[in-house]
């Protein structure tokens, strides 16, 4: 009951953020990137861009195997989205096939998310002090990461550190605590945002590799979202995760 509680805490807390930028638009960003978007081409694996699996070292093929093998059994325990509503981060909350509102201010952008009403903030400009690099450095991953952005041109180039040890990057690749994510968000068309995601983890992956995802604008989407409290669907044996 009381992590029920709790969801629903936190998603009042969003609706207060979406209201509160609602209420306060300032100019937007260098290409009007804000609004409401939903991923193109629903997937649940970060596929490189040539297609194939990620250049894994032998350690994250054999973890990646046997994610695959264990969900192929009905077997969810690896994966603490699906099994417990554990905060998915990034770049797998990119990979939800629901929505997600794009807010740019002058020194923070901020995406709310439709699943369980999860927001991220990463700050634009002179970044603000990462916890992670404080005396108490071993408390501070996070499932989101340390994000810092800058734009150049029309792109919004943000980079992320600091997560947690033993998230999944998608559904079933592994990361560890060196995981580091370099993004670079544009629009392609006016209907059309673009994420392209260069991926860094050297003990899963023998080399930095790229990704794209791409989104469209999600016209019948309204703010702000409707209610949706993770914890509630799981106990309802709803699927945590879309």
């Amino acid at each position: 009951m009381g992590r029920v509680r709790a969801g629903k805490a936190a998603a009042c807390a969003v609706l207060s953020v979406v209201t509160l930028l609602l209420a306060h638009p300032v100019q937007a960003a260098p290409n009007d990137m804000e609004g409401v978007w939903r991923l193109s081409r629903p997937q649940s694996l970060l596929v490189p861009g040539g297609g194939g699996l990620p250049p894994f070292t032998k350690e994250g093929r054999a973890r990646f195997e046997a994610n695959r093998k264990a969900a192929a059994r009905g077997d969810f325990r690896f994966d603490a989205v699906r099994s417990s509503c554990a905060s998915p981060g990034q770049p797998r909350l990119m990979l939800s096939s629901r929505p997600f509102a794009l807010f740019v201010r002058p020194r923070v952008v901020t995406l709310v998310y439709a699943w369980n009403h999860t927001f991220r903030q990463i700050t634009v400009g002179e970044p603000l002090p990462n916890p992670a690099s404080g005396p108490h450095w071993w408390v501070f991953g996070s499932a989101q990461g340390h994000a810092t952005a800058r734009w150049d041109g029309d792109t919004l180039v943000v980079k992320t550190d600091s997560f947690t040890d033993g998230r999944l990057l998608d559904a079933f690749t592994p990361t560890s605590d060196k995981l580091t994510l370099t993004e670079r968000l544009r629009l392609r068309s006016p209907k059309v945002l673009e994420d392209r995601i260069t991926v860094s983890d050297p003990g899963i992956f023998t080399r930095r590799w790229d990704a794209v995802l791409t989104y469209a604008r999600a016209t019948d989407a309204k703010l702000p979202f409707a209610e949706d409290v993770c914890l509630d669907r799981l106990k309802a044996g709803q699927p945590a995760w879309p």
